[in-house]
């Protein structure tokens, strides 16, 4: 099943889930998503659900990868994530495909874009993804965009599924759009295939 989102809110008005100081000793490694509005997550977690049960591949909470691998202590990562609170809603809107990104040297479809939308680069999607960079990485604002390869354009998944097999997602159709109004945590741990079903949230905060 989709992972839940169960989480409270403390008095600084970040939210975090009950297992969230739950960290290994050594570094943890995050991501930060921007998260789908309650009912458009219920909707798509409910088409990753049908996704898995189809091709084999495992569920996980859907969402628009902001930054994919950045290692801190937890403390650290949870008090960055709150100073982004109130740094404006996205609107997430898709292109109208749903595709597989193919390295062009080796031609293997990478099991996290094997059935990826397309995501259109707003004006406010790439403020967010910039001010991230700075706050996460220390990556300064002016600096180029590049979006994880080999698609190299913002996308939310659909379905995880070893590369031989991303044919099999070609039944998925494009999501309805949705404006996320949250960043989240998330410990991803090692970034592979199996261990998906143990990455967890760890805070989110509102955008507004």
């Amino acid at each position: 099943m989709p992972q839940e989102h169960q989480s409270t809110e403390n008095a600084t008005g970040l939210t975090e889930s009950p297992c969230a100081h739950d960290t290994p000793s050594s570094t943890p490694r995050f991501a930060l998503w921007l998260a789908p509005p309650p009912e458009a997550a219920a909707e798509l977690s409910h088409t990753i659900q049908q996704a898995a049960a189809e091709v084999g591949g495992p569920c996980f909470y859907p969402h628009v990868t902001l930054l994919g691998a950045v290692e801190m202590p937890q403390e650290e990562a949870i008090k960055i994530l709150q100073s982004m609170r109130g740094a404006g809603a996205v609107a997430v809107q898709f292109t109208g495909d749903v595709v597989a990104a193919r390295d062009e040297r080796s031609g293997i479809v990478p099991w996290s874009q094997s059935a990826a939308a397309l995501v259109s680069e707003s004006c406010e999607l790439l403020s967010l993804l910039r001010l991230s960079r700075r706050l996460f990485m220390g990556v300064p604002e002016c600096e180029p965009i590049s979006w994880a390869s080999p698609l190299r354009q913002p996308h939310l998944s659909l379905a995880y599924v070893d590369g031989s097999k991303a044919g099999l997602c070609a039944f998925l159709k494009p999501p309805r759009d949705f404006v996320a109004t949250e960043v989240l945590l998330q410990a991803v741990g090692q970034s592979t295939l199996e261990s998906v079903p143990d990455w967890r949230e760890v805070a989110r905060v509102s955008l507004l």
